[in-house]
Formats: C-alpha cells, structure tokens, sequence
C-alpha cells in the first residue's frame, strides 16, 4: 500500500510481478488508472484506497459509468493482490455492480450515456467528416508531403475509412503491414495486421484485442474500393511494417489513436468522436434501417441487415445480443 503515485513504473512493475500471466497493456492500464486516480485526490500513495473509501465514491461520482467501472476494477485487482482489506474490497465490489445494474439499465431504455449523448452525431456527418478529410489532403498535398502534420493526416484519411467499413475497438492502432508470405511464416498470431495477398483482397488479421481470449483470431476480408486504394497508397509511401507513427516518429498506442480521432472530431464537428462513439452511431443507423423492414415486413431487406449487424459484431469481437442490448440504440 506504500507504493509511490510519483513514479507509475513502480506502481506498474508491483502488477507486472503479481499478475505476470497477464496481459502487460491490461496491467500497464491497471497501473495508469490507480496512479491518476491517486494523483487527481492529491495522495502519494496507495495507502487512501483503503482509509478513504468514502471520498474514492465521492471523487468517481461525477465520472462517465464506463470510466467508474474501469477505475474500480483497477482497484479491486489491486485490493485481491493485498488479500488482507476483506471489507474495504467488498464495498467497492458492491459499488462496481450497482454502476453495472445503472448501465444496463440505461442500455434496456436506449439511453446514450454520459457524454455520448452530447457528442453523438448522424452516420451521414461521420461520411461527411470523412469526405473533408480527404479534401483536406488533397488540397494541401499531403501525399506529395514528408512533414509530421501531413503523416497525421494520412494516419487519420486510413483510420476513419477503416473504421466506418469495419467498425472495432483501438486495436486498429497498432496495425502491421504485412505480405502474404512473410504471414504465412507467422506460426503463433498474436500481432495485429492488415495482410496483402496478391491477386486477392487485403484482409485483417486481429489476434490482440479486448475479447481475444473468447472469440480467438479475427479474419476481415476488406473489399471497400476507396479503403484498398488507401492502402495500396500507404504501401507505396511507407512501405511494409508497423503502419502508424506519431508526428516525433513513435509507433502508434491506443492512447495515440484515441488522442487522433478525438482531436480532428473536435476541429471539425464541434464533438469528441471515439472508436466507441463511432461504432455505437454506426449500428444505431444500420439498427434502425433493421426495425423499419421489420415494421414493413421487409423480408429481404431484414435478412440483409441482419447479416450486417451480425458481421459488425464479428468483426468487434462481441455477440449479437451484446451489440443489441449495448449498442443498439432506438
């Protein structure tokens, strides 16, 4: 309890020692979240999860659910590695399932929550945000440019296709191009990549996200024109290997990716767009398209739209009813 909050290293190499079977990003997340959580209550330690349970629920009451959720769990991994603070523990177990009761509960009435609701905008806006982007770089020649700005450009051109086409979580930020061959070699996935086959379509190839543990490996053909054409762009400018950089020459995070989108969505929609926000207004619209056949008794259109939303979820990595009862919003 005595670890120091002025270096997250510390804090980081505690989990990584008592968690060694773990992912290191869930326990570098785990670290980030306790360490911020400490600093924002003005504490340079761990010591006040245990003495001040009371002002942890008073600081996280103004918070998003999801963010709630997330710190919680943080802190209840970190109180089970203790084993030695039983009713602290229970407490903020008890805490972490009534903010779930509230979410779903939220969910079952289609309620957009927290700050979703006021950053949600129309699919069509998205496709016109997208449309501007590539106008933008056209228009300043950003494909014939080398600096930083021109790469982030690009880097968020690529993005916004891949996500509007094929709609996931961050993992898209640490993408690998990669040959056919050279994958092939590849004999445990446990990267993520975009793989170009000769003769073919280029496919995804997802081994490291958030359900991986459950639903294994996920395969994308991708067959959108103008996404393979930005592909083959990028190959021809960057050629094969990790595919996105920060302007000082970083490889991507999901963090980068989340500070990307939310970036350029505020400078040109007035709104803060995440990968989440993203996918949710995406299967809103192709949900709704879905509730009107089936008002209409539209039997191919249904069978159409089904097979949609079905691959959407697929391709997030969750099961329909999961898309339905989280995402879906009427």
């Amino acid at each position: 309890m005595e670890l120091p909050v002025n270096d997250k290293e510390q804090i980081l190499e505690y989990f990584l020692k008592m968690r060694a079977s773990r992912k290191y990003k869930t326990n570098e997340q785990y670290s980030l979240r306790l360490t911020k959580l400490a600093r924002s209550m003005g504490h340079e330690n761990l010591k006040f999860l245990v003495d001040d349970v009371d002002k942890v629920f008073e600081h996280l009451e103004d918070k998003p659910v999801t963010t709630q959720a997330n710190i919680l769990t943080a802190i209840i991994d970190f109180l089970l590695i203790q084993n030695d603070h039983g009713e602290q523990l229970k407490r903020y177990k008890e805490r972490k399932q009534t903010n779930q009761e509230k979410y779903y509960q939220q969910n079952e009435k289609g309620e957009l929550i927290g700050a979703q609701k006021d950053n949600f905008v129309p699919l069509e806006e998205l496709m016109k945000y997208y449309h501007t982007i590539e106008e933008e770089v056209k228009n300043k020649k950003y494909e014939q440019s080398d600096s930083g700005v021109a790469r982030e450009y690009l880097n968020l051109r690529i993005l916004l296709r891949l996500y509007l086409m094929y709609p996931s979580r961050n993992e898209y930020s640490n993408l690998e191009l990669i040959q056919y061959k050279d994958f092939k070699k590849i004999k445990y996935l446990m990267k993520n990549y975009l793989v170009i086959k000769s003769g073919s379509n280029p496919f995804l190839s997802i081994s490291e996200y958030k359900t991986a543990v459950k639903h294994k490996t996920k395969t994308t053909e991708i067959k959108d024109p103008t996404l393979k054409k930005l592909i083959e762009f990028h190959k021809k400018k960057y050629g094969f290997g990790n595919m996105f950089f920060t302007q000082g020459g970083r490889k991507y995070e999901n963090i980068d990716l989340s500070k990307l989108l939310t970036k350029y969505s505020k400078i040109y929609l007035k709104k803060s767009i995440s990968t989440t926000l993203m996918y949710k207004i995406i299967i809103q619209s192709v949900g709704q398209e879905y509730h009107t056949a089936l008002e209409s008794d539209d039997h191919s259109k249904i069978e159409e739209l089904r097979k949609i939303l079905k691959e959407h979820a697929r391709i997030r990595g969750h099961t329909t009813q999961t898309q339905k009862t989280i995402y879906i919003k009427q």
